[in-house]
């Protein structure tokens, strides 16, 4: 009986060891994993990491910023596409030799943002069997980015009161407006913008023979060479924008207008993100992973 009692201490004290032997090389073990996860090599390494993320994101955001200031809308996407592909080869002949990572990126179409729409002729919707008001209608609800708003207007027939008008609303409520009209008189053609209360003539011309070139987002007016500057709406309102055209039968001529946002009629929107992205989504491929970025200019 006794042999037995003393057998039975023996097994258990075996059990009771072997179990904290192995309980002591799981805790050594997992020491080990923690102590190599948070060393300076690792910590170092995912800093540089970040940096060469932050570097590439600011590069992509150059060359798509100096790619659209350098190409018409209809050009832009090839255009980018060309110079990401150059950038692509940059990577991996000089920065990949140096540091032997790899880099490689893509314009993503798909992932991008926006539409765009175009006109020629006047500048009412351009489906006027659309219901409402041909003349008076929405170009875009909700835009929080417009990347191109180019227009040349080479017919006015609306004077003070019916004038062709570009009212554009932002966030708060805050309206800012572009007036096109013929005052009468020794001015026929005159760009007039109006915001807080306040209104001034900021460009016009006495013959009717001249055409009026706006960019609207940047506050530029063109006519026979010389340009002159206004506040644009991104100047004075937050966005969102809510973009709408009033009297559009009263002046007449081409525009491209590209943004984010919601084009409440896609009958009218002649264009989109694959041949112009407001904001393009581009695929950065780098040695052993890819992520993908929108370049939004504006933020």
């Amino acid at each position: 009986m006794v042999a037995d009692d003393r057998g039975q201490l023996l097994l258990f004290g075996g059990i009771t060891v072997a179990v904290v032997f192995l309980v002591t090389i799981a805790l050594t073990n997992s020491l080990i994993v923690t102590q190599n996860v948070a060393t300076p090599d690792n910590a170092d390494r995912i800093e540089q990491v970040a940096d060469r993320e932050a570097a590439v994101e600011r590069d992509l955001q150059a060359i798509v910023t100096r790619t659209r200031a350098a190409n018409d809308t209809d050009e832009f996407t090839d255009a980018l596409n060309r110079s990401l592909a150059n950038y692509s080869t940059y990577q991996t002949r000089v920065s990949g030799a140096r540091t032997g990572s790899y880099v490689d990126v893509t314009l993503n179409k798909s992932s991008s943002r926006g539409n765009r729409t175009t006109s020629s002729g006047d500048f009412q919707r351009p489906d006027p069997s659309g219901p409402g008001n041909a003349n008076d209608w929405p170009v875009v609800e909700d835009a929080d980015t417009v990347t191109a708003f180019n227009m040349t207007v080479t017919t006015v027939n609306g004077g003070p009161s019916n004038a062709f008008t570009i009212i554009v609303e932002g966030e708060g409520g805050n309206r800012w407006r572009l007036r096109v009209l013929d005052p009468v008189g020794p001015v026929e053609r005159a760009v007039r913008v109006e915001h807080s209360g306040t209104s001034s003539t900021v460009c016009s011309t006495p013959t009717d023979t001249q055409d009026v070139r706006l960019n609207v987002t940047t506050g530029e007016c063109t006519i026979a060479g010389t340009t002159t500057t206004f506040q644009s709406f991104e100047d004075v309102l937050d966005s969102s924008f809510d973009v709408r055209f009033e009297n559009g039968n009263r002046a007449g001529g081409q525009y491209v207008f590209a943004s984010t946002g919601t084009f409440p009629d896609g009958s009218y929107d002649s264009g989109d993100y694959s041949s112009y992205p407001a904001v393009p989504a581009i695929d950065v491929t780098y040695t052993n992973y890819e992520r993908t970025i929108l370049i939004n200019e504006t933020s």
